[in-house]
């Protein structure tokens, strides 16, 4: 059952220090209480605690750098992957925190769990100034950024909403088996999809923007490999819109909400 007292209290508090970005260790867990599935982590703030979760977690891992002041980890070198051995661990927290806590409040490293390849998804979720609470999703990797392969709905998400939106993806064959390739589970696809949905929905007072990029799909299970929750600059308790969807609101969104395909 969803702690909502708990995940209160991080967004209360978040506000109360003035923080912009809720970082991805506290994301994942927040994704955790709505069973929505994420690889297995740990936060280190030293080289021999990153040796001892390492050890826990298994290899091969991904190193992530943790600060609210860091939106594009790869952008400053924040990110290290295919770590097959505690010495590759060593060697990355080593460079990462020590070179970028020196510009940067870093909180540590994130070490996780490096998955297998699958189909790549992204998910999006915005408060629109209109609309409220809006969900996007479509195709990861070139699907989104050549042919923005994507599909929206206003919050709250029904069963329904989330099928439609499987089925409106041009790309929606590779889901469903491509060229031999084994099809993914609709029934464990649309139960992520609901699950984000009431994530999105319940916690629609204090976020601009969340990013899901990528989520990877396997036919049985699925990962969200990372996430961003960037907070609104106040809570907005009225947030939720009354307005009834239609597919004119749609498409009107597809044009209001551009920074989801970023």
């Amino acid at each position: 059952m969803t702690d909502q007292n708990k995940i209160k209290s991080i967004f209360e508090d978040s506000f109360k220090n003035k923080t912009k970005v809720i970082t991805e260790e506290i994301a994942k867990g927040i994704l955790s209480e709505y069973d929505i599935s994420v690889p297995g982590f740990a936060l280190v703030k030293d080289v021999d605690s990153a040796v001892t979760e390492a050890r826990k977690l298994g290899f091969p891992l991904v190193a992530k750098i943790v600060s609210p002041e860091i939106l594009h980890k790869t952008d400053v070198g924040g990110v290290k992957i295919d770590l097959k051995d505690e010495e590759s661990v060593k060697s990355a927290f080593n460079d990462m925190y020590g070179r970028l806590s020196k510009d940067y409040d870093v909180k540590g490293v994130l070490l996780e769990k490096m998955v297998p390849k699958g189909v790549e998804m992204i998910v999006g979720l915005q408060n629109d100034p209109q609309f409220g609470p809006v969900m996007m999703v479509g195709l990861g990797g070139i699907f989104t950024e050549l042919f923005k392969d994507v599909s929206f709905r206003v919050l709250p998400l029904t069963k329904e909403d989330a099928i439609e939106m499987i089925e409106e993806l041009q790309g929606k064959m590779l889901l469903k088996g491509y060229r031999g390739s084994e099809p993914i589970s609709m029934e464990l696809l649309t139960s992520a999809l609901l699950n984000i949905g009431k994530l999105g929905y319940d916690i629609s007072h204090y976020y601009e923007s969340i990013d899901f990029n990528p989520v990877i799909v396997y036919p049985d299970s699925y990962y969200v490999a990372d996430a961003k929750i960037i907070l609104s600059e106040q809570p907005k308790y009225d947030v939720v819109s009354s307005v009834e969807p239609n597919s004119i609101l749609l498409i009107w969104i597809c044009f209001l909400m551009p920074n989801l395909l970023h």
